[in-house]
C-alpha cells in the first residue's frame, strides 16, 4: 500500500476503535460529533480506502475484501474492549474522544498512526514489503530486521 492508504486504513481502525467505544461505553454523541466535525475528511478517507481495494483487487474482489477488512477491524476492536475492565476501556475512549474531537484532520492523521493498533488492519506499505524482500533475497530472518 502507498502512503494514502496507509492513512486511509489507519484512521479506518480508529474510527472502527471509537465505533466500539461508543457503544459500549454509551458515548454516541462523542462518535456523532467525531462523525459531524470530520465528515468530509472521513469521506475522502473512506473512498481513498476504495480505491486502494479496488486498485488492489479489482472491482469486484475489492468490495469484498473491503467489507470483509471493515468487518474483522471492528471484530478486533471488540476484542480489544474486553480486554480491560470496562471502566478502565470506557475512561481510555473518553480521553480518546476528547483528544480526537480537539484535533484538525492532520492531528487525527497522527492519532491514527500513533494508536498502539494502528497496524491491525494488516496490509504492509511498499516499504515493509521491500524491506522483506531483499532480507529473504539475502537471508536475513525478518526478526533480525529493525
Amino acid at each position: 500500500m502507498d502512503a494514502a492508504a496507509r492513512t486511509a486504513l489507519e484512521m479506518r481502525v480508529l474510527q472502527s476503535e471509537l465505533m466500539v467505544a461508543a457503544l459500549t461505553c454509551g458515548q454516541r454523541p462523542s462518535y456523532n460529533a467525531f462523525v459531524t466535525t470530520f465528515k468530509p475528511y472521513l469521506m475522502r478517507q473512506g473512498g481513498q480506502l476504495k480505491s486502494f481495494f479496488v486498485k488492489s483487487f479489482g472491482p469486484k474482489q475489492g468490495a469484498e475484501m473491503l467489507n470483509k477488512t471493515v468487518t474483522r477491524l471492528a471484530n478486533s476492536a471488540s476484542q480489544n474492549s474486553l480486554a480491560v475492565s470496562t471502566q478502565m476501556y470506557c475512561d481510555s475512549a473518553a480521553a480518546r474522544f476528547a483528544v480526537a474531537l480537539k484535533s484538525t484532520p492532520q492531528d487525527l492523521v497522527l492519532l491514527a498512526r500513533t494508536n498502539p493498533d494502528a497496524a491491525s488492519h494488516g496490509y504492509k506499505s511498499c516499504v515493509e514489503v521491500a524491506d522483506s524482500s531483499v532480507a529473504n533475497d539475502k537471508g536475513i530472518s525478518p526478526e533480525g530486521m529493525n
